[in-house]
């Protein structure tokens, strides 16, 4: 229905919204004499079901949309209008209605003072006669179909003329002292003449160029950055290009792209870009001379990194050659100091491919010749960086009777020196002087005396034969160490300086014994009747023991097979398990297990559980087990402490000589008649005993109830 009430009287201005009606919605579109407005929320009277409801909370205003905070229903409101709202206020206006008859009272062609006019963006502003501005014209474009004529001083920040221009006086870019840059483009892209205001320069860019037709006269220097002539020159003069200390580069090209020779001022090279130096040199004189007087730059120097399959340096034809040599490097220098004549270096890493010295010798003579007049090495390879390959590789594939590596030495020598040394010269273990190895049936090593006579053998088995006569048959199948030795002496002797007689000392004598000694103290016995070992220091067992490298203890009769005694005096302690590298579980991982040759019998585990076997496959003769309430009452628990103990700590339990009466099964007798309790066979007796204990329960129970309920 329509607006009921008197007209507003705070405001200037008011208008009604057209009538709205919306049910279960929250948004709709507001207007005014089918217009679409967008007023200010807070200029905004918005009745809902008869209730005005708050900007910002009740409403939201954005653009000519209002959304409401709930949507809305006519249920309960029939014949009335659910919605309506009336813009209030002199700004309400301002955004919706164009200028003409229905903005704000102003008839056209007249404009109200002190009324800002921002019109709608969707609506034109037409018809105007004149327009006479006294302040600013604040747009964010002017569009002038005619001519404008200004008096003033015109101030734009920036000017974009589509069409000509005609300055019919001087034309003044900036004042002295302060310019301003000023381009002129051309029709090519990129292309542009600029008067660079900060160096003070006519900057030609691009394909712009200076293009003169007369002469050039020019009195003092021609500063040109780059010139470009395309017919002859003729310079009868010196040609410096730069001056000392201060060059510049100078390209001359060639008929094919990119090719050229540049003097680079730089680097102070002379470069060939894909060309190609070419010496013809016909007369018997050297085609190239080097005289350089550097110290520690290059001489000769050669970058090819675009090569892939070509070679870089050939030295080809040389067919003619005798006594001469296709390279030879010489130096007669008397310098101590460390060089080298010839260095190859491969000085990356990732080239895993690349070989630095590759000699290929189709003749049968020499490959590479070394010859060494001075006291030094003839031949050193440092492998520095090389981490699990051969220093060294030798390969010898269609050899028959020869040698992979030969050594020989004829010097006239009196005093013990090897003819091949190996040498390990770091402390750090993991390091061995010597590996051989041979996949067939062959020795891995032979020892030979004059006449060819086999004095030691290491077999591709391992086993290893000694003699001070030809061993004929070492080792095999039968000794993996088979040491011949004259009747009386020791079979072994292992020192570290037997003379001494200081360091440990392993001997094997013919009394059929094994000593090993510190100087003249035997410290480990093995007799050779029975096989006992005698260590009068202590043992210490380490390294990973699995199921197949245990410490197996054998002893015949009924004795322990193993004893510790630990006989220190003061505060002794007993055996320690520790797992030093995880924690173990209770279930799977056992500090102590005990077995027999079929099962496991019982384990300990780190919470000191105990667990033995109980399953019916280990058990037979399984009945019910007689009462257990009657015996258990026998029993005594006392109080007591051990005599031993100094701290006279109590404790609770039983006495085994009483619990043998009781439960004989559950005692067992030391050697010297001292017995010993079965502890954990007590629970199930118990068991037994609480069971008996909760049938006897439940009848009380029973017979209690049937007694209250009677």
């Amino acid at each position: 229905m329509p607006y009921i009430g008197r007209g507003l009287t705070t405001g200037a201005q008011y208008q009604k919204l057209d009538d709205i009606a919306i049910n279960n919605a929250t948004t709709f579109t507001m207007s005014v004499g089918s217009a679409n407005v967008s007023p200010d929320q807070n200029h905004l009277i918005l009745v809902v079901n008869g209730v005005i409801q708050e900007p910002g909370t009740g409403f939201t205003v954005a653009g000519s949309t209002c959304t409401l905070a709930s949507a809305i229903t006519t249920s309960g409101h029939s014949g009335l209008d659910t919605i309506y709202g009336v813009i209030a206020g002199d700004a309400a206006f301002a955004a919706y209605d164009s200028i003409g008859a229905n903005a704000l009272g102003v008839t056209a062609g007249t404009v109200t003072a002190s009324r800002a006019i921002v019109p709608d963006a969707n609506k034109d502003i037409a018809s105007f006669r004149n327009v006479t501005l006294t302040g600013e014209l604040d747009a964010a474009t002017l569009d002038i179909s005619g001519n404008a004529d200004i008096d003033g001083t015109t101030n734009l920040d920036a000017v974009d003329i589509d069409g000509a221009v005609q300055i019919d006086a001087a034309f003044t870019s900036g004042v002295d002292g302060q310019g301003y840059d000023t381009k002129f483009f051309g029709d090519t892209s990129g292309a542009y003449i600029m008067w660079d205001t900060s160096a003070d320069d006519l900057v030609f860019v691009g394909a712009a160029g200076l293009d003169i037709a007369g002469n050039i006269d020019v009195d003092g220097t021609a500063n040109l950055d780059v010139v470009d002539i395309d017919g002859a020159v003729q310079i009868d003069n010196t040609v410096t290009v730069g001056a000392d200390d201060a060059g510049h580069d100078v390209i001359f090209y060639g008929n094919t792209a990119s090719s050229n020779m540049t003097w680079d001022t730089s680097a102070d090279d002379l470069i060939l870009n894909d060309s190609t130096l070419y010496i013809n040199q016909d007369d018997n004189a050297g085609s190239v001379l080097i005289n350089s007087e550097a110290d520690t730059a290059q001489t000769f120097y050669i970058d090819t990194p675009a090569n892939t399959t070509g070679n870089v340096i050939i030295a080809h034809s040389c067919d003619s050659l005798t006594t001469g040599s296709m390279a030879y490097f010489h130096s007669d220098s008397d310098s101590t100091a460390t060089r080298k004549l010839v260095n190859i270096i491969n000085d990356n890493t990732a080239a895993t491919g690349a070989t630095c010295l590759s000699i290929q010798q189709d003749a049968a003579a020499h490959a590479m010749k070394i010859t060494q007049n001075a006291n030094d090495y003839a031949l050193e390879i440092a492998g520095a960086g090389n981490t699990a390959y051969p220093v060294f590789e030798a390969s010898g594939n269609a050899l028959t009777t020869g040698s992979a590596g030969y050594f020989y030495s004829a010097a006239d020598r009196t005093a013990d020196f090897p003819l091949v040394e190996i040498q390990d010269d770091n402390a750090a273990d993991g390091g061995y002087g010597l590996k051989v190895r041979v996949d067939g049936n062959g020795d891995l090593i032979r020892g030979m005396a004059q006449g060819n006579n086999t004095k030691w053998v290491v077999k591709n088995d391992g086993s290893i034969g000694i003699g001070s006569s030809t061993v004929s048959s070492p080792a095999g199948s039968l000794n993996m160490l088979r040491i011949q030795h004259a009747t009386g002496s020791a079979g072994l002797v292992l020192c570290g300086n037997c003379d001494a007689r200081d360091a440990w000392d392993i001997q094997a004598n013919d009394d059929g014994n094994l000593y090993i000694l510190r100087g003249n103290t035997t410290k480990v016995l093995i007799e050779g009747g029975d096989g006992t070992v005698q260590i009068p220091g202590s043992l210490q067992v380490t390294g990973v023991l699995t199921n197949t490298t245990r410490i197996v203890v054998q002893k015949a009769s009924t004795s322990r097979i193993m004893g510790v005694e630990n006989s220190h005096g003061s505060a002794p302690l007993g055996i320690d398990i520790v797992f030093g590298g995880a924690e173990p579980n209770n279930t799977t991982q056992w500090f102590v297990q005990g077995r027999d040759a079929s099962a496991d019998e019982f384990k300990i585990f780190s919470d000191g559980s105990y667990s033995q076997i109980s399953d019916i496959s280990v058990k037979e003769n399984i009945s019910e087990v007689d009462s257990m309430i009657s015996k258990i009452n026998e029993l005594r628990v006392v109080n007591y402490n051990r005599k031993k103990d100094a701290s006279k700590k109590n404790h609770v339990g039983i006495i085994a000589q009483e619990l043998e009466e009781v439960f004989p099964h559950l005692i067992s007798k030391n050697d010297d008649d001292t017995l010993m309790v079965y502890k954990i066979g007590l629970v199930m007796p118990l068991i037994k005993a609480v069971q008996e204990l909760s049938t006897a329960n439940d009848a009380l129970k029973s017979r209690i109830e049937a007694l209250e309920n009677a």
